[in-house]
């Protein structure tokens, strides 16, 4: 905490973790739609630029009984946009990009993973919208 910011200003560390794990919480309908896709037998796995604190929402939302948290930058060494977040973690699960769907709310993320083979959505926060465009790939039979 002593290198948070740049100018050296001081941050009560504890205080600011717990202030982070408490802002988290399910969006409105995404929590139901994971247990369908689960259900479903999709293969989900998380692709992530957050440090080691995601445990912090791992802990409080319990996200790992949905989606593997397979693919963090902190442990690949790789942060997203870089075409070595997506393809790496293609290599890993020994997919094409074109066998895979990336999901995330930044379109400069959705972008560079299409520049590189994958197919992406950007997620706005429209639950019903994304579950829409998942029936449409496939993903969802309901």
């Amino acid at each position: 905490f002593d290198q948070f910011f740049a100018d050296g200003t001081p941050i009560d560390g504890p205080a600011f973790k717990r202030c982070v794990a408490e802002a988290y919480a399910w969006i409105d309908g995404i929590e139901s739609l994971l247990i369908e896709l689960k259900a479903g037998g999709v293969p989900m796995h998380a692709l992530s630029n957050y440090p080691p604190w995601y445990q912090l929402i791992e802990d409080r939302l319990r996200l790992s009984r949905y989606v593997d948290l397979t693919f963090f930058s902190c442990d690949t060494g790789v942060r997203k946009p870089a075409a070595g977040a997506y393809l790496g973690a293609c290599r890993k699960l020994e997919r094409r990009p074109d066998e895979c769907l990336f999901i995330d709310d930044r379109s400069l993320n959705t972008d560079a993973a299409r520049a590189v083979g994958l197919h992406a959505l950007q997620f706005t926060g429209d639950v019903a919208a994304l579950r829409a465009s998942l029936r449409e790939l496939g993903f969802l039979h309901t």
